[in-house]
């Protein structure tokens, strides 16, 4: 029964102590048993091919241009290093 098949499971795992012996064993129980597999889809994957796809879908929205090398500061953005705090 199932208790037989378990004995036999764990045996054959023990018997797999490489990483070869074990992708062996793993590569003859999908060929004999492939029903037993289940396709399940990484949610975060799902997540993230989502955006993708919907990224290419529509259009870009409307951004501001980059910044240039040339292109002027605003001084209010810009910390005045050589004051000095005094204590």
């Amino acid at each position: 029964g199932e208790a037989g098949a378990a004995d036999k499971a764990e045996g054959l795992v023990k018997k797999a102590d490489t990483e070869k012996k074990f992708a062996a064993l793993l590569h003859k129980l999908t060929a004999k048993f492939p029903k037993m597999l289940k396709v399940v889809k990484d949610p975060q994957q799902e997540y993230w091919q989502k955006m993708m796809n919907e990224a290419r879908e529509k259009p870009a929205e409307k951004r501001p241009p980059a910044a240039e090398d040339g292109d002027a500061v605003d001084e209010e953005d810009v910390e005045d290093l050589d004051a000095t705090d005094e204590l």
